[in-house]
């Protein structure tokens, strides 16, 4: 078993996390955000975050973090239309491409760090 960071904010610098989060990373990162508001990480990514014991509240802050991560505006309805790590992480890395070609007015490919 993994150790759980006490808050979404321990798992953010954790990750490292200072602009957009490469498309590899989002899955890994996602899933840490799911365990720092569940409070624990035993549970597959597949499974929903509430039913892992995320709740709203928590959920906000997840979609908020990831959100800034992949520098786009991300609210709770993702989560709610997402609710699992492997779905999340995807819609993110959709969401992260298409700030990143809607800033760069083009085809951008985004760079693994």
């Amino acid at each position: 078993m993994t150790t759980t960071p006490t808050d979404l904010t321990d798992v953010t610098r954790a990750a490292g996390v200072t602009g957009v989060v490469c498309p590899a990373d989002l899955t890994g990162f996602v899933r840490g955000l799911f365990a720092a508001a569940a409070g624990h990480d035993e549970f597959d990514d597949g499974d929903s975050f509430f039913h892992i014991g995320g709740d709203s509240l928590s959920g906000l802050k997840v979609a908020r973090r990831l959100g800034e991560a992949v520098g786009a505006h991300m609210g709770i309805r993702a989560l709610f239309e997402n609710p699992t790590v492997i779905s999340l992480a995807a819609y993110a890395e959709t969401l992260a491409a298409q700030n990143a070609d809607r800033l760069s007015g083009g085809d951008v490919a985004i760079a693994t760090v």
